[in-house]
């Protein structure tokens, strides 16, 4: 019975120290609409135009002397166009593609550029009649996810199964509440413990939240040197950073709070009843 409680004990342990991250991660950042309201929130969408302006307009290698022309007009206009809709869709594609379990790409559509481009190409005077295929623009813009197949079959078997794993955790966890209790109520006192600890370490990881700074952080493990992937990356640590705080002292609080609670019933109880007779004297 020892032993079945102590595996309870640590199989709760580590558990709940990964379930409290990846609630989290789920909750802040990794759901289709979480994720649309992230990148709207740390303004992903004017770095994203950024970086993409200097791939393709600002980059004059390999091109022809009117392509540079071209790019050197309209690149301006890049900035007017709205491309959250066309983002917001490769993210539906890609919660989809995790959900699925098929193999996907992740591509943005530029053809309503271009023909926009060859609308005001071809209102220019001098430029004659232009079509889309004379814009020097790709069709699509192409994320190659390849490299990542391993680490996104991991993601998306969370991500499919979040719900179940969840579920499960809770029913551990009560488990090991009903076990505790039916070997001897004294053994509640280790499930107590067990939850103290990670609402300690759940604090901890809270107050580590509160003092980082994520651009120092960003800063040791990077070399980007301000760029625009650096940028939108500090911004994202930032964003996890604020909504991660709060859900951390939530959860760490109260279960720190109701363990020790539960500590002192326990060490209470049995001064309180040890004057109780167990049997019926009157009977003898």
């Amino acid at each position: 019975m020892k032993f079945l409680a102590w595996f309870f004990a640590v199989i709760v342990f580590f558990s709940g120290l990964l379930m409290v991250n990846v609630y989290n991660f789920h909750t802040t950042f990794f759901n289709p609409e979480a994720t649309k309201k992230a990148l709207a929130e740390t303004d992903f969408y004017v770095q994203m135009k950024a970086a993409l302006k200097k791939g393709l307009f600002e980059s004059e290698e390999g091109k022809s002397a009117d392509a540079a022309a071209i790019s050197k007009t309209f690149g301006s206009s890049f900035d007017a166009y709205n491309f959250q809709p066309k983002v917001e869709t490769i993210i539906d594609d890609f919660y989809k593609g995790l959900e699925n379990r098929d193999g996907f790409k992740l591509a943005i559509d530029l053809r309503e550029y271009k023909s926009l481009i060859a609308s005001q190409l071809a209102n220019q005077e001098g430029t004659g009649e232009i079509s889309s295929a004379d814009v020097p623009v790709p069709d699509q813009y192409q994320v190659d996810v390849s490299h990542y197949a391993g680490f996104l079959n991991v993601v998306g078997f969370v991500y499919r199964n979040f719900i179940i794993i969840l579920i499960i955790y809770l029913v551990i966890l009560l488990l090991f509440f009903l076990f505790c209790l039916l070997i001897n109520y004294k053994y509640l006192r280790l499930f107590f413990i067990v939850t103290l600890i990670i609402g300690i370490l759940v604090f901890l990881e809270y107050i580590l939240f509160s003092v980082i700074n994520a651009k120092s952080a960003l800063s040791s493990i990077t070399e980007q040197g301000g760029s625009g992937v650096e940028v939108a990356t500090l911004n994202f640590l930032e964003y996890f950073k604020v909504h991660n705080i709060k859900l951390l002292f939530w959860e760490s609080v109260p279960a720190i709070v109701l363990s020790i609670i539960g500590l002192i019933i326990i060490a209470v109880i049995p001064g309180k009843t040890s004057n109780i007779p167990l049997t019926d004297n009157n009977n003898k």
